[in-house]
């Protein structure tokens, strides 16, 4: 794994922080992983987007179910939010969540490291779109469109990875 970045304080931690993006293909550690999220590639190259009925525009993801493999988690939540299967699953890397402060006492996740797994993959099949509780709608948009949004560019060093390999997709 190669460290690219580290960023002090997300705002969507609950706690003061430090966040460390890694990149490749390889779990080389034993705290819990709370979520696993994808960018996947249709035919012409464009990225999958699902729009979060809180939080709008962002890649598929989620968090892993007890006993759940981390590729299940991803596929799982590829159909869930936009009823479509991937082929190969790559890992790109993974976020290192880290904690700065005491453990606050209503904090529901991983204390005081968790991680974050990142993949990308191409569709593979679709059904039609029926959605769910949290998932209003999907598009596929261009790689310069992609960059124009929040959630991607906080996230924006896994796009750039997954670039590089969509060839081999």
């Amino acid at each position: 794994m190669t460290l690219v970045k580290t960023v002090f304080n997300k705002s969507w931690i609950p706690y003061e922080n430090r966040v460390d993006f890694y990149l490749g293909s390889k779990v080389e550690f034993d705290a819990p992983v709370t979520t696993v999220h994808g960018f996947f590639f249709n035919e012409k190259n464009k990225l999958l987007l699902v729009e979060h009925c809180r939080r709008g525009w962002e890649i598929p993801g989620g968090h892993i179910d007890t006993g759940e493999g981390y590729e299940a988690a991803m596929r799982r939540e590829l159909f869930e939010e936009a009823q479509m299967e991937a082929g190969e699953l790559i890992l790109l890397g993974h976020l290192e969540k880290s904690a700065l402060e005491a453990k606050p006492h209503d904090c529901k996740y991983p204390y005081p490291l968790s991680y974050c797994l990142f993949y990308s993959g191409r569709i593979a099949s679709r059904e039609e779109f029926c959605g769910d509780e949290s998932i209003v709608n999907f598009k596929f948009i261009d790689i310069k469109e992609s960059r124009e949004n929040a959630w991607i560019q906080s996230y924006e060093v896994y796009l750039d990875e997954a670039l590089k390999l969509l060839i081999d997709l």
